[in-house]
């Protein structure tokens, strides 16, 4: 009973959570979005019209709001289609004509599209590393058995004992 209960409370904290952050990012209260957000608001969380904080930024126009919501949200936030408008929040921006929040939230894909090329980037170096020292291990490896010495097993090796 204590576990429901505790659950439930939680469940209760993080609504409470997700709406300040819905309801800062209408109003424009940028410290009420990034203590909601560091309390682990849910992005894409709805309100009763079914307007995300980034869609209710948009209708008012909000240029920090959004530029802070899409740094932490990026492409999945930006995509979610509002039920109310049954617009993106770009969509909206440009419907009402808001020319430089519109210039604000492609210049933040186009950073988030680097990021993520360059996170990319890392990891693809990463791997052909990996696999060089692979390749490397398995060629001394073998080097050894030809002259009789045994090298230590790898990771891989003593997880399958």
């Amino acid at each position: 009973l204590c576990d429901e209960w505790a659950r439930r409370l939680r469940w209760k904290a993080q609504i409470e959570v997700d709406a300040d952050l819905v309801r800062g990012a209408g109003e424009g209260k940028l410290d009420l979005v990034k203590a909601a957000l560091d309390q682990k608001a849910n992005l894409l969380a709805e309100d009763g019209e079914g307007s995300t904080a980034l869609h209710r930024a948009a209708e008012g126009n909000r240029v920090e709001v959004v530029r802070v919501l899409l740094r932490v949200g990026g492409e999945e936030l930006a995509a979610k289609v509002s039920r109310k408008e049954a617009r993106t929040a770009r969509e909206i921006a440009e419907f009402n004509r808001f020319e430089g929040l519109v210039e604000c939230m492609d210049e933040e894909m186009a950073r988030e599209r680097e990021r993520r090329a360059a996170r990319e980037k890392r990891l693809g170096e990463a791997e052909r590393v990996a696999g060089e020292l692979t390749a490397a291990y398995e060629g001394e490896r073998a080097r050894s058995e030809a002259q009789g010495r045994e090298l230590p097993l790898t990771a891989e090796e003593h997880r399958a004992l």
